[in-house]
């Protein structure tokens, strides 16, 4: 790689905080986007590659969970389920109403176990207008949060 194209790199890098922050075009999720040798990389993945080689099928993850960021000791390698592992474990995973597929709000979910308690998982599925798959999954197993 020659010194046109990191000095290119780094010219859409903002290194003034604890995170290095990709500054040119962003992708919707946040994650940079640089264009190098015909091909667009993600700005992490390139940073990865420029300090450590080419990261193959691996995904490029972060510490310090912000997609913007191309810090070098902040990025890892990790597979799919890593990813999703760090994600769990730092509590950052949709649950609730954040969840995209939710039905119903926290307030629901808890007047719906209550209810059980009095009637059908059939009867209360017909109220929410839902399948009582989705009410039995309130009741036995989702919103663990909660």
């Amino acid at each position: 790689m020659d010194d046109k194209t990191l000095k290119r790199f780094w010219s859409k890098v903002d290194k003034t905080g604890s995170c290095w922050n990709w500054t040119a075009y962003k992708l919707k999720d946040g994650y940079g986007q640089f264009g190098y040798n015909g091909f667009l990389w993600r700005s992490n993945r390139f940073s990865y590659l420029i300090h450590f080689g080419d990261p193959g099928q691996k995904l490029v993850c972060h510490t310090c969970d912000n997609p913007s960021c191309v810090k070098p000791d902040h990025l890892f390698l990790g597979t799919i389920q890593d990813n999703c592992d760090d994600k769990i474990l730092k509590d950052r995973d949709a649950k609730g109403i954040t969840n995209g597929m939710s039905k119903f709000t926290e307030q629901e979910v808890l007047s719906i176990r209550q209810e059980v308690k009095n009637t059908t998982q059939r009867a209360l599925a017909k109220k929410y207008n839902v399948h009582p798959c989705t009410i039995r999954y309130v009741v036995k197993q989702g919103w663990k949060h909660l």
